[in-house]
């Protein structure tokens, strides 16, 4: 086993390096590792360091760049339920303060979630995708913003997610209850990414209509 030489959170590090492993495994095997990884993402103090493993040193800015990859490649293959577990992991790496996100890998995984809350035909995936993007601004707080293109997709993508677009037929299709509690997440969630692009000093355009 390895060895800690870091603050409380770091003793995860271990973990999640061994949980990206399987994330190139079967679709259904990686839609629950995605999962996990999202959990173990809250746990992890990327300012930590874990020694001793098979690979020598373990750097949290090397883990945290894998992280940040690996997150990016699950919207390439994915299923639509493996894609909403990205964005739920992508939720928590944005959330979590010790990570501090390179620019350029973070434009890599925050594009196909602004992609995704502007024009998926899958409701509940815009609305996991609209959280993720909702979540971003809070570690351009503490690191780097994104360059102004990468703003300009993310405010027409915020103010496309506030249309309504049909879904596609299918298993995974909702109930109409559950498109309507979609819809209503997706737009409070877009309100939020406006304001909070409004409060970094991002001219967002028009104003978000109260629902």
């Amino acid at each position: 086993a390895g060895t800690i030489a870091a603050p409380d959170g770091g003793e995860w590090l271990w973990v999640l390096d061994s949980v990206l492993s399987t994330l190139s495994d079967k679709d259904k095997v990686r839609q629950a590792a995605y999962r996990a990884v999202g959990q173990l993402i809250r746990l992890v103090n990327f300012s930590a360091t874990l020694v001793g493993t098979p690979a020598g040193t373990l750097g949290s800015s090397d883990l945290l760049n894998r992280t940040v990859a690996a997150l990016a490649a699950g919207f390439e293959e994915g299923t639509a339920k493996t894609q909403w577990n990205v964005c739920y992991a992508a939720v928590q790496l944005y959330v979590n303060p010790t990570a501090m996100i390179p620019v350029g890998g973070g434009e890599k995984l925050l594009l196909p979630m602004v992609e995704r809350l502007g024009r998926s035909p899958n409701i509940k995936l815009r609305a996991h995708a609209a959280l993720a993007v909702a979540c971003a601004p809070i570690s351009w707080r503490r690191g780097e913003m994104p360059s102004a293109g990468m703003l300009a997709k993310v405010i027409e993508a915020a103010h496309q997610g506030l249309e309504d677009h049909p879904t596609v037929e299918g298993p995974q299709r909702p109930s109409p209850a559950h498109e309507v509690r979609y819809l209503q997440m997706r737009r409070r969630y877009v309100k939020t990414l406006l304001e909070q692009l409004e409060d970094l000093g991002v001219a967002a355009g028009e104003q978000v209509p109260a629902s």
